[in-house]
């Protein structure tokens, strides 16, 4: 089970099957799809998690501030498979964690706070990976000083192409057209261009 903030636990999805302590009682069919539900969604934690924690900062936040908006975005996700089937109803867990944790970033700093109980990555048993500077290389970190020099609209559909979202999918997740996500890259890319001294023949920046 992921661990709390204080190293507890967090409980276990409510509803059928569920003993409360984190646990899957039983082994109806219930039971069983609990089981595997909440097996995926650990799975999709422990490999999003640094991954969503670059993106916001590709979007502009401090590796702090990116941990908490992608902490907050994954306990969004905790609540949802508290509720029978609604986890299943996210057509891109990707593209809808990146999202959350973006907004999350972009609440003013007076509606941040700590939730009583959040997800901490952790290197465990399971293989689990924690983000540190160290895991960013050098080369990114260059991408990321270029692109907190952009605009926060240009920031965000750069973060997403960098993560290889299509200009539709970019589009759907910050509410912009297509056209209006090309725009904005090649924009971007100009800009970016100029500041890492590269040219379209080095090909994507997201080294």
């Amino acid at each position: 089970m992921p661990p709390s903030e204080f190293g507890q636990p967090l409980p276990g999805p409510a509803g059928a099957g569920s003993a409360g302590d984190g646990s899957v009682s039983g082994n109806g069919p219930a039971a069983l799809e609990k089981t595997a539900e909440l097996s995926a969604f650990i799975e999709f934690y422990d490999f999003e998690y640094h991954l969503v924690v670059r993106f916001v900062m590709n979007c502009g936040a401090s590796l702090a501030a990116a941990e908490d908006a992608a902490q907050d975005a994954f306990l969004d996700a905790w609540k949802l498979m508290s509720m029978a089937g609604k986890w299943a109803t996210i057509g891109d867990p990707r593209g809808w964690i990146r999202t959350v944790a973006l907004n999350k970033y972009r609440r003013p700093t007076g509606f941040r706070k700590l939730p009583p109980a959040i997800l901490n990555p952790v290197i465990d048993d399971a293989g689990g990976a924690q983000v540190t500077v160290i895991d960013i290389s050098t080369s990114a970190l260059h991408v990321m000083d270029a692109l907190r020099s952009l605009e926060p609209e240009l920031r965000a559909v750069m973060a997403f192409d960098l993560e290889g979202f299509t200009a539709a999918e970019s589009g759907r997740y910050l509410s912009l057209t297509d056209q209006q996500v090309r725009d904005r890259r090649k924009k971007a890319r100009k800009i970016l261009a100029l500041k890492l001294g590269l040219t379209e023949s080095d090909g994507r920046w997201d080294q």
